[in-house]
């Protein structure tokens, strides 16, 4: 085992000198040393200046672009140019750039020791608890890396940088007296110095108690101050942003080696018997034997290779736990959420314009994961735990306690005398696999191809936030289902553009796809009446509330102050190219195409009798006669009445299949009255169920279903069906 170089480090990880580090999984762990030097580092200082060109493409030096601070550098310039051009001037940049690098500040190894409780763990052999708290190897020292950029900002009428003004610049900065501008100033270029702008960004260096800050400074001394501090915060030991560092393992330790016995002999006789053959050395046929010693570089060897298979092991079972608590906390919120909250949209953490958007209801179905076909776990939470524990159990465990069997009379000798891979229970690489999966049959790992639906949740929306709309003008498809929310900005839209929805200012209308406001829909009370409304805030939504099936507007707090729309199901004209409809639990925008609404669920259509339009809309909300009754008359019609042959049979195959009420009541026992006044007798019709009507006192209306009439309870609660003279 030799040392290791890590280098583009991650800027987020504290690297400290001395912490446990595993080259497998890239982690930390705890630090065992007790380090009391720490040996000097030497240090390189550079600083370089550099012109920008004004050219159409941004183009900088190398040594800017290879720097920590090249995104800053760019968009600095990129933003001034755009601002410059608004006042119809033309922004010029000089840049300087310095860097100091401290190489491999490193632990004294001759006055470093290793802590009491490591050592205590190697006394009593448990080695794989030292690897699993001090990790595979430590870091033995580091580079760390300053850098101060300063940006150089000058306005001037031409759209070329003058060389005489950067030259008076760079002499400024170097030091010189007479800056070359006030020798020769160029005409185009009056008022370029006043207009200087000087811009600074450190990263390493230690400015108001961060590591990192912007300064905005507007002369050269206070420039050559802001320099001088910088300079002089970079030469402290422990100033400056890890850039890489050095991974020693603990196989290589002096201290480590006499602890863990790699110092001693590994030794074991073996026996052969007259024909050469190795036998035990109790069994009586042996005829000689030898003593054989395992190479002290292969120990080391393999003690770090499985110090690094065991550091790969915990971390993988260690993030298996992790899902699950994410899991387990991510529904757990999505339960607590209210059915406006379920019908929003979640915000992606890690997509910041997501080409699909999902809304808490789906979040909360997918990590739900109901599956009654499973036998033991029917949650999805349930099938993780249980895969988890088969993985601990049939891999992690066995493969540890394989590793920590006595070899060659050493407890835990199998550690240093055998790589990982001659293991029958670890030799299984598939396991060792982010996405490993166990089999308890075949004792066998395999690996998930792609993330479900419930890991992309999980990864991408928990912990679960409602996401307000940030984009205006979104067509959220052709309808609202149950609970689910339009925030102001959002529309569904017909197959021709027509939408329904909100305006930025969150006022409930119909617009054309040219955006000509159609009707104002805001607090809608009656089938035939408007109210407009203006909402407060851009916060409210609106929203299809489930429990009563009516249209809020409301800001997923369920408050007083959310203001109910409409509750009545409606069919209503907005123009001749487009319908919007109220149905069970749904708002609907649609062409006035009726064979594609027949399509779309076959609970609206119109049938002409006599020369006149009927509209037939299905109710499919489960209420009393009477309820159905009075909604009928509020949208302008009645229960459906079918006192025309030709009519029955055309509703019958259009409405037959639905278990509803008709507009039927009873008068007597042989004569029935429909909603529309007109009388009829039971043997007028033929469509009625086997042993129909039955007559009961009770059942004193009729209902349809499966296409045969039964006399019901008008206190049953069904769907039904409402008739009305279509609005000329």
């Amino acid at each position: 085992a030799t040392t290791a170089l890590i280098g583009n480090m991650d800027r987020n990880v504290a690297a400290v000198i001395g912490r446990g580090y595993s080259l497998a999984t890239q982690d930390f762990t705890a630090s065992c040393l007790d380090i009391s030097q720490q040996t000097e580092a030497s240090s390189n200082y550079d600083i370089t200046f550099s012109n920008i060109p004004n050219n159409a493409d941004i183009a900088i030096p190398d040594s800017l672009a290879n720097s920590m601070m090249a995104n800053f550098i760019l968009t600095k310039i990129e933003n001034d140019r755009a601002s410059s051009r608004e006042i119809f001037r033309y922004a010029h940049h000089m840049t300087t750039l310095m860097t100091v690098e401290r190489f491999f500040n490193s632990l004294n190894d001759a006055s470093t020791h290793m802590i009491d409780s490591s050592l205590t763990l190697l006394a009593r052999g448990d080695i794989i608890s030292f690897f699993q708290v001090c990790g595979p190897g430590f870091v033995h020292s580091i580079n760390r890396k300053s850098e101060i950029v300063a940006i150089f900002k000058y306005d001037s009428d031409l759209d070329e940088s003058s060389l005489s003004v950067s030259q008076g610049l760079t002499d400024e900065i170097m030091g010189l007296e007479t800056p070359s501008w006030n020798r020769t100033r160029p005409s185009g270029l009056t008022g370029s110095v006043a207009s200087l702008q000087i811009s600074i960004k450190a990263v390493g260096i230690e400015v108001n108690d961060s590591n990192q800050g912007t300064l905005i400074i507007q002369s050269l001394e206070g420039y050559q101050r802001a320099m001088d501090y910088g300079f002089e915060s970079m030469r402290r030991s422990a100033t400056g942003l890890a850039d890489a560092m050095e991974i020693v393992p603990w196989t290589t330790f002096p201290e480590f080696v006499i602890a863990a016995g790699l110092d001693r002999s590994f030794e074991q006789e073996q026996c052969f018997d007259s024909s050469g053959s190795l036998v035990s050395c109790t069994d009586p046929t042996v005829n000689s034997s030898l003593m054989s010693r395992f190479p002290r570089q292969m120990q080391r060897m393999n003690l770090f290779a499985n110090a690094e298979h065991i550091a790969t092991l915990d971390t993988l079972v260690r993030r298996k736990f992790i899902d699950i608590s994410r899991f387990s906390r991510c529904l757990g919120i999505l339960h607590g959420f209210n059915n406006c909250q379920l019908g929003s949209d979640l915000l992606n953490h890690r997509n910041n314009n997501p080409t699909n958007v999902i809304t808490a209801r789906a979040a909360k179905e997918a990590l739900t994961g109901y599956n009654q076909n499973d036998p033991i776990d029917r949650y999805e939470i349930g099938r993780r735990i249980r895969q988890t524990n088969y993985f601990v159990n049939g891999y992690y465990n066995r493969c540890l306690s394989k590793l920590t069997e006595d070899h060659m009379g050493i407890p835990s000798g199998t550690l240093v005398t055998t790589h990982w891979t001659e293991l029958e229970e670890c030799v299984d690489v598939i396991c060792t696999m982010h996405g490993a999966v166990f089999d308890p049959v075949d004792n066998t790992c395999s690996v998930v191809s792609a993330f479900s639906n419930a890991d992309t949740i999980l990864e991408s929306y928990c912990t679960p936030t409602i996401e307000y709309p940030r984009r205006t003008n979104v067509c959220k498809g052709d309808r609202m289902t149950a609970s689910s929310i339009l925030w102001p900005g959002q529309y569904i839209c017909s197959p021709n553009g027509n939408r329904f929805g909100l305006n930025e200012e969150g006022t409930v209308l119909v617009t054309s796809s040219d955006g000509i406001t159609l009707e104002i829909l805001s607090n809608r009370t009656t089938a035939t009446s408007y109210l407009k409304m203006e909402v407060e805030g851009s916060t409210k939504g609106l929203f299809v509330y489930e429990s009563d099936e009516h249209l809020q507007l409301n800001d997923c707090a369920e408050t007083d102050t959310s203001q109910s729309l409409w509750q009545l199901p409606f069919t209503e004209d907005i123009s001749t190219e487009a319908i919007i409809m109220w149905q069970h639990g749904e708002v609907v925008v649609r062409e006035q195409d009726l064979t594609k609404m027949n399509i779309y669920g076959g609970n609206y259509a119109i049938i002409t009798i006599d020369g006149q339009d009927y509209e037939y809309f299905l109710h499919e909300r489960r209420l009393t006669f009477m309820q159905h009754r009075s909604i009928a008359e509020d949208w302008g019609g009645d229960l459906v009445w079918l006192d025309n042959i030709g009519e029955r049979n055309e509703y019958t195959n259009l409405f037959g299949s639905y278990d509803h009420f008709v507009g039927a009541t009873k008068v007597n026992s042989t004569f029935w009255r429909w909603s529309n006044g007109v009388e009829w007798s039971s043997s007028d019709l033929a469509i009625w169920d086997s042993g129909q009507p039955s007559l009961n006192s009770n059942e004193d209306v009729i209902g349809m279903n499966l296409s045969r009439w039964n006399d019901i309870s008008g206190e049953s609660q069904k769907m039904a069906v409402y008739k009305r003279l279509k609005p000329s």
